[in-house]
C-alpha cells in the first residue's frame, strides 16, 4: 500500500467516525454541557468559565483531528485518481 492509499484510507476512516451517529451524539452532548457550564456560571466565577472554555477548545481540537484527516484523504483520493488517469 502506497502512502497516498493509506492517507485515503485513514481519511475514510475518519469520516466514518464522524458519521456515526453515536459519535455525533456524543459530540453534541459534551458541547453542550461545557457551553451550559460557561452560561450557568457565576459573574464572580471566572475559573469555572475558563475551565470550560479550555474543554470546549480541546474538545473542537480533537474533532478537528478527525476532520483534518478527512481532508487530507480527500487529496490523497484525488492524487491517486489523477495517477490512474
Amino acid at each position: 500500500m502506497t502512502d497516498l492509499e493509506a492517507e485515503r484510507n485513514r481519511g475514510q476512516r475518519a469520516a466514518a467516525i464522524l458519521r456515526d451517529p453515536i459519535v455525533k451524539e456524543a459530540f453534541d452532548e459534551i458541547r453542550e454541557s461545557y457551553v451550559s457550564a460557561w452560561e450557568q456560571s457565576s459573574a464572580s466565577d471566572t475559573d469555572e468559565r475558563e475551565q470550560a472554555y479550555y474543554l470546549l477548545k480541546a474538545l473542537q481540537s480533537f474533532r478537528g483531528h478527525f476532520e483534518s484527516a478527512v481532508q487530507t484523504g480527500k487529496m490523497a483520493s484525488q492524487q491517486l485518481d489523477g495517477l490512474h488517469k
